[in-house]
């Protein structure tokens, strides 16, 4: 009897899979040909021949969704709850639970949301549709802040590029209004870095970080968050050396009853004022309360520019890039960091850092210096007249909606003026082959022409031509 009972079990999983194997192959080939309406009824026929499968009632019930049909999606969904329980494919339930408690959620049923939602991560090891922010912002939603931060931390652990902005707010102010707030401080000023790596144009996270790095009794912490204020505000927005030294005296006066903030305060003036060795020195130092991402981008900026590069620095240097890559002196320092030392490097790629540290800010000194540096790498005399062809596109678009006159274009005529032809200037004839149909355009250049040298007359008159 036993034999039979496992010939017969045996005859049953051959059966199951070549089932499933079906089942998949028709699944497929309807995803790959089909489209729209038909699409739809497709699945909808293999749903009948396949009753207790899971894929089919998920694509379904989404494809209603899109349409804008939630009571049909909903009636898909509803008809695969049971299929869902019975299955054995963990990924599948996972999905067919996180849609359905999406859907859920954005309907206000908080309650069914917060069941499925909780089904999704029984049935899978991981999390990679975010089920647990869903989670966490129905605990939110109901008052029960301690739950949401549970659920919070997971997926900020696990997929922190799944939060939505109004995810990352939500799941900052219940931290910082938890009776747990302080043991949660690195949390919190990594939620901030997030914030501002989102949205770099906005001003005041580094102020924001300082206020709750201080309050939480971290001084050199909250010093070194009021510098990454500083420099985005001095090189982003080229504000000069001179208003950001007085800015450091102000510290000077607030903090000097503490020698660790005196100390601090001394690297980070030394940074500003380019005095290398002696930024390393200090910041070496010095430990910061909490671990900060930009404490780590002033050692290494400062090591490079030092001359004491290394390969495993430079890579360590790069990968700050995903939070620093709109600071200018990101770009400006690796360029010197990898000049100064013996790491190899590619010509393009040193250029590429030159680029980019030009088209952050083009009016501000280490965009000159970069243009020089620009100059030199292709053996051009006058590299500070480089002008890029992105900036050229730039002034033109100004120009052309009237957000600035047409003598922003001096730049450029300064840069046809160049004695020798070299691959910027091709690129910026380029740029103007189109630009000079707009009648003050090609006004202005031929006028500009005419005041210059016989070399921007000779490239004006091949871009008119």
């Amino acid at each position: 009897m036993k034999k039979i009972i496992i010939f017969l079990l045996t005859l049953f999983i051959l059966v199951s899979c070549g089932n499933r194997r079906q089942f998949i192959e028709e699944f497929e080939r309807i995803m790959d040909e089909k489209h729209g309406e038909q699409l739809l009824n497709a699945l909808k026929d293999l749903d009948k021949s396949f009753p207790g499968k899971l894929r089919t009632k998920t694509n379904i019930a989404v494809i209603y969704l899109s349409m804008g049909k939630p009571e049909q999606a909903e009636l898909f969904f509803e008809k695969g709850v049971n299929a869902a329980r019975r299955s054995r494919e963990r990924d599948e339930k996972y999905t067919f639970f996180a849609n359905y408690s999406e859907y859920l959620f954005s309907i206000g049923n908080y309650s069914e949301s917060l069941r499925m939602g909780m089904a999704a991560l029984g049935a899978e090891y991981s999390d990679p549709s975010g089920v647990s922010i869903t989670i966490a912002q129905i605990f939110a939603h109901e008052n029960r802040p301690n739950d949401s931060i549970l659920f919070f931390k997971r997926a900020w652990r696990e997929i922190p590029n799944i939060f939505t902005d109004q995810d990352i707010y939500t799941f900052f102010y219940i931290l910082s209004v938890s009776e747990y707030a302080e043991e949660n401080i690195a949390l919190m000023v990594s939620i901030i870095e997030e914030m501002r790596l989102r949205n770099p144009d906005i001003r005041g996270y580094g102020f924001k970080q300082a206020e709750i790095l201080h309050q939480a009794g971290a001084p050199v912490s909250s010093l070194i968050a009021t510098f990454s204020e500083m420099e985005f505000s001095r090189l982003y927005t080229a504000a000069d050396n001179e208003k950001m030294l007085e800015a450091i005296d102000l510290l000077y006066e607030n903090n000097r009853e503490s020698l660790l903030s005196v100390r601090i305060i001394e690297g980070y003036r030394n940074f500003i004022l380019e005095e290398w060795h002696i930024a390393e020195t200090i910041f070496a130092e010095v430990t910061p309360e909490t671990p900060m991402i930009f404490y780590n981008y002033l050692r290494l900026a400062s090591r490079l520019q030092a001359g004491h590069g290394t390969e495993a620095m430079l890579t360590t240097y790069l990968q700050l890039g995903r939070h620093f890559s709109e600071l200018q002196g990101y770009h400006f320092n690796l360029w010197n960091g990898i000049k100064n030392s013996s790491i190899r490097h590619d010509p393009a790629f040193m250029e590429a850092i030159l680029k980019n540290c030009i088209l952050l800010s083009p009016a501000s000194d280490y965009a000159r210096l970069s243009r020089i540096e620009l100059g030199r790498l292709h053996d051009i005399p006058q590299g500070e007249k480089i002008i890029l062809h992105d900036e050229v596109l730039h002034y033109i678009n100004l120009v052309i909606t009237r957000e600035a006159t047409v003598d922003i274009l001096e730049p450029v005529a300064l840069m046809l003026e160049m004695e020798e032809d070299n691959i910027f200037i091709d690129d910026i004839m380029q740029a103007l082959q189109e630009a000079v149909r707009e009648r003050r355009i090609g006004d202005w250049f031929r006028n500009r022409a005419q005041r210059g040298n016989e070399n921007i007359r000779a490239r004006i008159s091949v871009i008119l031509s």
